[in-house]
């Protein structure tokens, strides 16, 4: 069941792929998810984009949890080859800059939302796919 099709049946579980980052990045958003207590994930944990890509083709994954300092296609570039690759599946982009500017951009370019590294293990409201809306972009000025 993907995560616009409604609520999370009882016993399902999110997979969440993790791009980027690092091990010690990906443990903590690890033990954030194991501690929730509504619904349940499954966290993998890729290095590369190119990784992360060859991953989503094999379906499964619930939402994509994207750093946005990759090594081979860092910034926004990454997000939109994820987006190409995987249109239907809720993104979330994770960054170091504490910019509005930058959540604007990749929000706009079709990121579920925008957290900022330093938050992401410790903002389960992030993961709450089952009741989460389409991410809008922000209003132009």
């Amino acid at each position: 069941m993907s995560c616009d099709e409604g609520a999370i049946e009882s016993g399902a579980r999110h997979r969440i792929l993790h791009i980027g980052g690092n091990i010690g990045d990906a443990r903590m958003v690890r033990e954030a998810l194991a501690a929730s207590t509504s619904e349940r994930y499954d966290v993998e944990w890729v290095g590369t984009l190119t990784d992360g890509l060859e991953r989503l083709a094999s379906n499964g994954i619930s939402a994509v949890l994207l750093d946005l300092q990759l090594p081979e296609c860092a910034g926004i570039d990454g997000l939109q080859k994820l987006l190409r690759a995987a249109p239907s599946i809720p993104i979330l982009v994770v960054g170091v800059d504490d910019n509005q500017e930058i959540a604007r951009q990749v929000v706009g370019a079709g990121a579920h939302d925008y957290l900022l590294r330093r938050r992401a293990g410790r903002s389960r409201r992030y993961f709450r796919l089952s009741t989460a809306p389409p991410a809008s972009p922000p209003p132009i000025p």
